[in-house]
């Protein structure tokens, strides 16, 4: 990070230079940005995918016995948990 106090202060002056190249760097650190959000995205969106196929598998489970209660946290969390890496 350059610092204005650093380059247009004192004997060597070359501010010019370091704004220039910072400007000229705004478009692509921009676009690094940009992409990694837009990748991060498309992964939360599969995750969020692949969490509601398994909450479908959950409710697909045999609720009997003691099981029975822990099939429904198990769907109502992976639903809430989708639901979440959607928005």
């Amino acid at each position: 990070m350059s610092y204005f106090g650093e380059h247009f202060w004192g004997d060597k002056n070359h501010g010019f230079e370091v704004l220039y190249h910072c400007v000229k760097q705004g478009p692509v650190a921009t676009k690094e940005l940009a992409d990694f959000i837009r990748e991060r995205a498309n992964i939360e969106e599969t995750y969020s995918k692949a969490m509601a196929k398994l909450s479908k598998l959950a409710s697909n489970g045999t609720p009997m016995g003691t099981f029975a209660p822990l099939w429904e946290v198990f769907r109502v969390s992976s639903d809430k948990l989708a639901l979440c890496h959607l928005e």
